[in-house]
């Protein structure tokens, strides 16, 4: 009713009649999701209701929001990164590592799973950092608690004196493992 009030009174009223229908459209649609989920949406963004939809396991009306809606691919991926760790849907996560290309960086996924507690996940999105330092990938492996991991990634940068800063931080299988790299890097 308001939007054909505002409609009829002229042109100069076209943006507010556009963003009053997509309003109304995006109440219909989350009416709906709460009818047929049992659970409260209207009153929420639309990269709320996506996120909402994605913890509770309906990737397929979060890409019909986000269609319908013309949300962009980053803006997308954050919210369905954010809301996948915020549900720790960590087999989900690891799907997503096995991509190609992200419609966002790589180290985003890293920074945000490792935030949440899970390097085992964190570090397999290291190795698609590729736009990184190799001593910012070193750190990540550190992180990750894989030291092993990190003397590799330094071994391949040829960076001896991270090698032996890493000797200093490992222990036990990792010690010999980074001891083994440092004689490797000697010999070339």
């Amino acid at each position: 009713m308001a939007a054909k009030l505002l409609r009829d009174t002229g042109k100069e009223h076209v943006v507010q009649v556009s963003y009053l229908e997509e309003s109304m459209k995006l109440v219909r649609f989350q009416e709906a999701f709460e009818k047929d989920l049992g659970e409260r949406f209207v009153g929420l963004s639309v990269n709320e209701t996506i996120g909402k939809l994605i913890r509770l396991g309906n990737m397929k009306r979060s890409v019909k929001v986000q269609t319908e809606f013309k949300v962009g691919e980053k803006a997308y991926a954050w919210v369905r990164l954010r809301a996948l760790v915020a549900k720790r849907d960590w087999r989900e996560l690891e799907e997503l590592s096995k991509g190609r290309k992200g419609a966002i960086a790589w180290e985003h996924y890293y920074n945000e799973i490792l935030g949440a507690g899970s390097p085992k996940i964190a570090s397999l999105f290291i190795p698609k950092c590729t736009t990184l330092t190799v001593a910012e990938r070193v750190e990540m492996w550190v992180k990750c608690g894989m030291i092993s991991k990190a003397g590799e990634e330094a071994l391949k940068g040829k960076d001896r004196k991270t090698l032996e800063e890493l000797r200093e931080k490992a222990d036990g299988q990792s010690a010999l493992d980074i001891d083994r790299m440092i004689k490797q890097l000697g010999r070339r």
